[in-house]
C-alpha cells in the first residue's frame, strides 16, 4: 500500500484533503449568502461542480422502510437448518 512521508496511506490524505476543501468551499458559500463575500456566478457554479463530485446528492439517496412487524428471533440452530435447507419455513 503506497504511503507518504508520515507513513499513513495515500488513500487516507487524500480523503482528508477532500474534506479540507469541501469544508474550504462550503465556508465561502456560506460567507457569500452572509454578504460578507462576493462570488461570481462562475464561481458558484464551480463550487457547485466540485462539490457534487464529493458529496453525494440527497435527490439521489432512497430510503427504504421495511415492515419488521412479522420478524421473528431464531437462534443459532435455526438458522445453520434454514442455511443447510432442512429447516421448515418460518411463518
Amino acid at each position: 500500500m503506497p504511503t507518504n512521508s508520515t507513513m499513513r496511506p495515500v488513500s487516507f490524505r487524500r480523503r482528508t484533503q477532500d474534506r479540507i476543501n469541501v469544508t474550504r468551499i462550503v465556508n465561502r458559500l456560506q460567507s457569500h449568502i452572509d454578504g460578507e463575500l462576493e462570488l461570481t456566478s462562475t464561481q458558484i457554479q464551480a463550487a457547485r461542480i466540485l462539490l457534487n463530485k464529493v458529496v453525494p446528492d440527497v435527490k439521489a439517496l432512497e430510503i427504504k422502510q421495511v415492515d419488521n412487524s412479522n420478524a421473528q428471533v431464531i437462534g443459532n440452530d435455526q438458522l445453520r437448518a434454514i442455511i443447510d435447507g432442512s429447516a421448515k419455513r418460518i411463518g
